[in-house]
């Protein structure tokens, strides 16, 4: 049976760490070009004290959380009941420079870009569902996470060669969601 797209869009995001390696912040940005529940942006953060996602549409925020976010390993068995506000999500996102996104007073850039590869992964499980993800992806080095103007604390974990970095911070572009 052929898989069907469920979403199509990018999704960068950021985990990070703090000096013991214990996560202090994700944020997960939405730029959906379309899906089964329409289009539309939304910007998911989750921190050890509060969780909140601020989407163009309460349908597709609430879909992304239950479906998507809530099953990834940065937030999978942590606190995670993200209060859920209507607003306008601000992204701009180029795959060489970076990403600069903001909701209300929640604010994420992510930098020095390294070069973008192409995932393509079967068999992903989230929540009982089994999808097959394919993005280009392209870690970030450097990711900077706001709330009322205040810096998370923590960096992403950056780790890898010069040749094939990784990171906790990403950029995910060109991605496509089937199931």
């Amino acid at each position: 049976m052929a898989r069907q797209p469920v979403l199509v869009g990018a999704n960068p995001a950021a985990q990070l760490v703090g000096e013991g390696g214990e996560p202090t912040g994700f944020a997960s940005i939405w730029v959906v070009d379309w899906s089964v529940t329409g289009p539309g942006r939304a910007f998911v953060l989750w921190t050890p004290t509060m969780s909140r996602v601020v989407a163009t549409d309460a349908d597709l925020g609430a879909w992304l959380v239950a479906d998507f976010v809530r099953h990834f390993g940065e937030v999978a068995g942590r606190q995670f009941e993200p209060v859920e506000e209507v607003g306008d999500v601000a992204v701009d996102l180029d795959l060489g420079r970076g990403l600069q996104a903001s909701a209300g007073d929640m604010e994420i850039e992510l930098d020095d870009v390294a070069a973008p590869s192409l995932v393509d992964v079967d068999g992903v499980e989230l929540g009982g569902t089994t999808y097959r993800l394919v993005n280009v992806t392209a870690p970030c080095r450097a990711a900077r996470v706001r709330v009322g103007g205040e810096h998370l604390p923590g960096a992403p974990a950056v780790g890898g060669s010069d040749d094939e970095p990784t990171s906790t911070a990403f950029l995910a572009v060109a991605e496509t969601w089937l199931s």
